[in-house]
């Protein structure tokens, strides 16, 4: 599998799911395969670490950022308070659709988007296709423990998405909004191995590029 076909055209994909899912490692793998990928939470962390929007943040909210424990509980009570999360990201998205729309600039062929909050911020308008990759709570639970996350920790970022629905160790996450669901939506299981998923990403880029032949090209 590799980044070719659908070169006349811009295709967008879309690559969302919960926390902790999978999606960093499948826009890993597509980069590996020469697509081009745009990762939103690389841009967020960007935003943080530019220091005038930190100076501002940490003034309004009585914050010292640049101390990593206090930074940690600030970014811990945005998680915990929709209220706060909600002012906090109506200063970061904007900067992130500005940030995208810049990648998205000449640029040509399927590229791939990262976006936890894709379906929230009404961004699957602008995707031709999205991903959506689902896993279980355990999974969650061992691969946040990986990233130095506390179980507290966890349960917080978890519990602060709410646009999946955890059902049992059997079955997976299922959107609540029904109308999310499209035909332009894959869905991945992404409870396995990692080829798995890899594999999961071969067959619908073969798909799309399938798709996008049948239809313009």
């Amino acid at each position: 599998m590799c980044a070719k076909i659908v070169k006349s055209k811009k295709v967008i994909v879309g690559i969302t799911g919960n926390i902790a899912s999978g999606k960093t490692t499948a826009l890993n793998y597509l980069s590996s395969l020469g697509f081009k990928t745009i990762n939103s939470d690389e841009i967020v962390n960007k935003i943080w670490s530019d220091k005038e929007f930190s100076k501002i943040i940490s003034n309004e909210y009585n914050v010292n950022l640049e101390d990593r424990k206090s930074k940690k509980r600030f970014f811990n009570k945005i998680y915990e308070n929709p209220i706060l999360r909600k002012e906090i990201e109506s200063r970061i998205h904007p900067k992130v659709f500005s940030e995208i729309e810049s990648n998205l600039q000449n640029e040509m062929g399927i590229i791939f988007i990262e976006m936890p909050l894709l379906y929230e911020v009404n961004f699957h308008h602008k995707c031709n296709y999205v991903i959506l990759i689902l896993t279980s709570r355990d999974k969650q639970n061992s691969r946040l423990e990986k990233r130095g996350l506390s179980s507290k920790e966890s349960k917080i970022r978890i519990n602060s998405q709410k646009k999946f629905l955890f059902m049992n160790k059997a079955k997976y996450y299922k959107l609540l909004k029904k109308e999310s669901l499209n035909l332009g939506t894959f869905e991945i299981y992404n409870i396995t191995k990692k080829i798995d998923l890899f594999k999961s990403l071969d067959k619908i880029i073969e798909e799309i590029q399938k798709h996008e032949k049948n239809n313009i090209i």
